[in-house]
């Protein structure tokens, strides 16, 4: 049994009538178990804390809820000023009448109150219905993200309550700012149902805040364009919200501008544009619904990953290589040797990368739980130059030759490159931190994240130099991971040559391109949840503007009518009302749009993201034509079914 590790492989100790807790503190104290490799673990606390500090995307789910919340807020907004506008006169007699402001007030927020408690109490089913739909969706059509399909919903009494209270208080505060607004108004103007101007003093408030807004927003873009270690997702992501304010805020105030301008000429689109100024609150709540709904939208599916495009390029994720594989058994020989190659029946001109392994968890995307060392593989650093690509880096790394500066050594630092995933999510750390490993001879080995990899097949891994993983992990038996590259027209003689020689060692093969998919997988399911999320904000949108558009032909049936008795046609007067409409959707996507292209800014700029430009304009034109179907459907149906003769008799 003697091998070059020790002449014994086992010790029996005669207890000679002591405890078993004795004899192990007496060991103990003259003997570290680390020191020949064993390391003792309480199995069931280290799962418990993975899977609590596992990677949390309530956060991720939370930003873009709050964006369809603001969304329904305001929808819910739009339809309560309709009712307002609609009972303007009423209120302004009510005044009139010597009824004080607080009265008015507490009468509608008394019926808004009513209104409020039953739509919650509905929500409460639909929450449960939606949640359940989700878990469903989960545990099958997205099973890619939990790779379970036992998953349980737990519904809790505290958590119902807590959305039953927040929905009506939320809702009784948007009533609440809808009523103060209207009953600011001159009494007159309520009676006559017009819209007044806004004052100088809210002028200049809305001026400071614009200017405070825009200056916060050109410090973020400059901080980010001097930061040294480049340019950071969740800043500029911000910085989009941001941009996404500032421009709805200084569309109100242009609309406010318009308004105070006198013009007589009349046309087909000077009549378009009258009417959205006239009704500038309901045009400016459409504008914000829908800029909220094509941001979200076109943020999130921006970032939808291209699962083939360009993998076969040197420095994308794949590296350039064909396969990647796995054995269970460690091959012991160096590959790339001729005699070895004619050995195992390997052709010449195949180009191999074997990679030693230290055991670790499993970092991927495929698991969501938190690690804190994960595999270790170690390498020939020259096998892989002029391969992959980098987006996240540190002083220590060489931009002329990356993987060389996996061979330096300071301090007793070992540098170390991982995917950039597997530090920001598994990992919880970022470039520069550092990870702690013992070596075999119970020694702490400090491994610095020197760079991050985009999105790769190393997914999973932390890569150093082969030198420094011989020297800490001596007893390794040889290769278990490997990249092969020979060309894609050999791809079968390849598979089956490999397949052949390693058939005993448990050997397991897979194309490059489909392993990096699997990865990338993940991460576009958790896009298109987000994209539905966001489909749900311009959903809103839409039915935001379909309310507007069919509420505000049936007000303006009058003037509707009177167009009708001066020659105008029926498809004149359609023209003018989609000239209105197809204005406010195209100013609302423009206004989400810029604001998302500068939220995904870093990984358009970045051409290693694989960031699908193709998938990007089909969402943009899928916006557009979207909203213009409603608005030509809404327009014809609602004038077509107009009564003319009896609307010019009531006249």
């Amino acid at each position: 049994w003697k091998n070059r590790f020790g002449t014994y492989t086992s010790i029996i100790i005669n207890t000679k009538g002591k405890t078993y807790k004795s004899i192990e503190d007496k060991l103990l104290q003259s003997f570290d178990p680390a020191i020949a490799g064993f390391e003792i673990k309480s199995v069931k606390e280290e799962a418990l804390f993975a899977a609590q500090n596992g990677t949390d995307f309530s956060q991720l789910f939370f930003g873009l809820s709050f964006f369809i919340i603001v969304s329904a807020l305001l929808l819910v907004s739009l339809l309560f000023l309709f009712n307002l506008e609609q009972r303007s006169d009423q209120i302004g007699h009510f005044a009139a009448m010597g009824f004080s402001s607080s009265i008015i007030r507490n009468m509608i927020l008394a019926e808004g109150f009513i209104v409020a408690v039953v739509g919650a109490f509905a929500g409460i089913f639909l929450a449960i219905g939606y949640n359940e739909l989700v878990f469903a969706a989960m545990s099958r059509v997205w099973q890619d993200i939990v790779r379970t399909d036992v998953l349980e919903t737990t519904i809790q009494a505290k958590t119902l309550a807590i959305g039953f209270v927040a929905s009506i208080a939320v809702s009784l505060i948007t009533l609440t700012i809808s009523v103060n607004r209207l009953l600011k108004r001159n009494i007159s103007h309520l009676q006559k149902k017009q819209i007044g101007v806004s004052g100088k003093k809210q002028q200049i408030i809305k001026w400071l805040f614009l200017s405070i807004l825009s200056l916060a927003l050109v410090i973020l873009l400059y901080i980010q364009i001097k930061n040294e270690n480049g340019l950071n997702p969740a800043m500029f992501f911000a910085a989009g919200g941001l941009l996404l304010i500032v421009s709805l805020l200084f569309v109100g105030i242009i609309f406010g501008k318009i308004a105070t301008k006198q013009n007589m000429q009349i046309s087909k689109y000077r009549l378009a544009w009258q009417n959205i100024i006239s009704n500038r609150r309901r045009s400016l709540m459409v504008i914000i619904l829908l800029s909220i709904g094509s941001f979200l939208i076109i943020s999130t599916g921006a970032n939808r990953k291209d699962l083939y495009s360009g993998q076969n390029k040197k420095s994308s994720g794949t590296g350039g290589f064909l396969f990647v594989a796995k054995s269970t058994l460690p091959v012991l020989k160096n590959l790339n040797h001729v005699l070895v190659r004619k050995e195992f029946g390997i052709s010449s001109d195949i180009q191999i990368c074997q990679f030693r392994k230290h055991l670790g968890d499993d970092a991927s995307c495929l698991n969501l739980n938190r690690i804190s060392k994960p595999q270790i593989l170690g390498f020939d650093t020259k096998l892989l130059e002029g391969r992959f690509a980098f987006i996240t880096k540190t002083d220590e790394f060489n931009e002329s030759n990356p993987w060389q500066s996996l061979n330096n050594n300071a301090d007793g630092i070992i540098p170390a490159i991982a995917d950039q995933t597997v530090i920001k999510w598994s990992l919880g750390k970022k470039v520069g931190d550092t990870l702690v490993y013992k070596n075999e001879a119970g020694e702490n080995i400090y491994l610095r994240l020197i760079a991050g990899l985009a999105g790769s097949v190393f997914q999973g891994n932390v890569l150093i130099s082969e030198k420094h993983f011989i020297r800490n992990f001596p007893s390794s038996g040889g290769s278990n991971f490997f990249l092969i590259d020979g060309g894609s027209a050999n791809r079968q003689q390849i598979e089956d040559e490999f397949r052949l020689a390693f058939r005993d060692l448990g050997w397991e093969m897979a194309l490059a391109t489909e392993k990096l998919a699997e990865f990338k997988s993940v991460e576009n399911t958790y896009l298109s949840i987000f994209l539905i999320l966001g489909a749900l904000g311009l959903l809103l949108g839409t039915v935001g503007l379909a309310i507007v558009l069919a509420r505000s032909i049936y007000e303006r049936r009058r003037e509707i009518a009177i167009y009708v008795s001066s020659g105008f046609s029926n498809m004149q007067i359609m023209q003018i009302m989609l000239n209105e409409y197809f204005l406010l959707l195209i100013i609302g996507s423009l206004s989400g749009l810029i604001s998302a292209l500068l939220a995904v800014l870093p990984g358009l700029l970045n051409q290693n993201t694989g960031i699908s430009t193709g998938f990007l304009i089909f969402i943009i034109a899928g916006i557009i034509l979207h909203g213009t179907i409603w608005i030509v459907i809404i327009s014809f149906f609602q004038i077509k079914k107009m009564k003319i003769t009896e609307v010019l008799r009531n006249e």
